[in-house]
């Protein structure tokens, strides 16, 4: 920042005080990322590589393995990844246990899941329209990710209601990872997900606390109340750290 840019700065924070207001900035992902020394970032559920884009263009320049099951948007998912070092990608769900499962393809693919859908989801967005039923392969991470005991790792989960599985499959890993970030619903857009308390008391159980909280969405009927928070996990607990 150079020296007009702090002046501005200052006088916009002066204007401010004057009516009670105070700039602060909040803590990002980036920020997390940073000061642990990540170096290893698990994107489950990449979709395009939006998540992966971001920190990159913030400043990650770790190794990114992105995990996405839909095929034509893996496919648009490679062709991006391949611009970047050290971005690899696999054409996988992730899950509990290795085997296959059927996802439910939406209209607007971020809202595909392997769990059926709601009442609510159709409320919520057109865009939840399941367009087609995809067969998928499913990997579990402690087999998928390769040598993982020297490496600080953050694990991103965006599936849709499908995290607890996620978690359940990564139960080795989850030791050396140094934080979580996933979506915990308020309201539930998927059918059999669990509940905002379950979700904090399953991963305070693995040695995971909240270290930053924002909103997604909010309800379509009421605007003023959110239905999913995205939560970052800082672990308590990390072993060979």
């Amino acid at each position: 920042m150079n020296w007009i840019q702090e002046q501005g700065l200052w006088l916009v924070r002066r204007g401010l005080r004057g009516i009670g207001l105070e700039i602060v900035k909040s803590p990002t992902v980036i920020d997390f990322l940073q000061f642990h020394r990540v170096d290893l970032v698990l994107d489950v559920g990449a979709n395009i590589g939006q998540f992966a884009k971001r920190i990159q263009a913030a400043g990650y320049k770790g190794e990114i393995i992105s995990f996405e099951p839909i095929m034509a948007v893996f496919r648009k998912l490679e062709a991006q990844a391949q611009k970047y070092p050290g971005w690899k990608t696999i054409h996988s769900a992730v899950g509990a246990a290795v085997g296959e499962a059927s996802i439910h393809v939406t209209a607007n693919t971020v809202y595909s899941s392997i769990r059926k859908q709601s009442e609510l989801a159709a409320e919520f967005d057109a865009g939840t329209r399941v367009v087609t039923v995809e067969n998928v392969k499913v990997v579990c991470l402690n087999e998928a990710v390769d040598n993982y005991s020297r490496r600080r790792i953050f694990l991103k989960i965006d599936t849709q209601g499908f995290e607890k599985e996620v978690l359940a499959g990564a139960d080795k890993l989850l030791e050396h990872c140094i934080g979580l970030q996933l979506e915990i619903p308020v309201e539930h857009l998927y059918e059999g997900v669990w509940s905002f308390r379950e979700a904090l008391e399953y991963l305070e159980a693995l040695y995971f606390y909240p270290s930053q909280i924002w909103p997604v969405n909010s309800l379509g009927t009421d605007p003023s109340s959110i239905i999913e928070f995205d939560c970052i996990f800082r672990r308590s607990r990390v072993c060979g750290h």
